[in-house]
């Protein structure tokens, strides 16, 4: 485990899920809808990228380039994509972000508010797919822009949810800092072995590459009232 600081960094966040799955029963549907649907979103995006790269031979790999983690099987190397801890990583996220408000303020999901939407999601799949199909550039910062309009179709389409976007969005990003401090004090070369600062900022706070950071945050902006967005719903105590 020790030679894969990655996974044990997935293994680290999967107690957490496993500790929010435990102690709230009536947020697991919540968690598991949420951990499935941005899996879900971003497994098209990538198989839709791969697809057009390999009609039009182009090159479009998503990992390594930014970053370079060293994964079981070498599936990143092989595949030019993703790795089976990359979608372990994408799934619990997307579970941990999407309960973060909930989970903290002991919130329940309530009663039903209006119609069911799905424009914040392919919306920001749409923009993520356009920025990576047609412009070379690190994928760190399209996804941190995708995820932070997603975030920003929610606010202009129901504005009860700007606060708890907000609010959850600060929650998952310090859970997402404490997390990633966690693993610099277990491996202390992790970043410097596995993130190519050259094509990033190149800003670290605590030892974290600021665009993790911001990927945190507009995460939790767009995915923690995800699901009151999806299904028309809203929360309270």
């Amino acid at each position: 485990m020790l030679a894969y600081p990655y996974l044990s960094g997935v293994v680290l966040i999967f107690l957490v899920f496993l500790f929010c799955f435990s102690c709230r029963s009536d947020l697991r549907k919540l968690m598991l809808w949420g951990g499935w649907y941005y899996f879900l979103m971003q497994a098209i995006v990538l198989l839709m990228t791969k697809l057009v790269s390999f009609l039009t031979h182009t090159n479009r790999d998503f990992n390594p380039i930014y970053w370079h983690p060293r994964l079981l099987f070498d599936l990143n190397i092989k595949a030019g994509g993703y790795g089976l801890e990359d979608g372990l990583f994408i799934f619990l996220v997307g579970a941990l972000a999407t309960l973060s408000y909930e989970f903290i303020f002991r919130k329940r999901i309530k009663y039903k508010y209006k119609h069911k939407h799905h424009l914040a999601a392919i919306g920001a799949s749409l923009l993520l797919y356009i920025t990576l199909l047609f412009f070379i550039t690190n994928p760190i910062y399209p996804l941190i822009a995708s995820t932070f309009f997603g975030a920003f179709v929610i606010w202009f389409k129901r504005h009860d949810l700007i606060k708890h976007s907000m609010v959850g969005g600060f929650v998952f990003l310090t859970t997402y800092f404490a997390i990633f401090f966690i693993m610099n004090l277990i491996f202390p070369e992790f970043v410097k072995e596995t993130w190519d600062l050259s094509i990033n900022s190149g800003v670290l706070i605590s030892g974290i590459p600021l665009e993790e950071l911001l990927w945190a945050l507009s995460l939790g902006f767009f995915w923690s009232p995800i699901y009151e967005y999806e299904h028309g719903t809203k929360v309270a105590k």
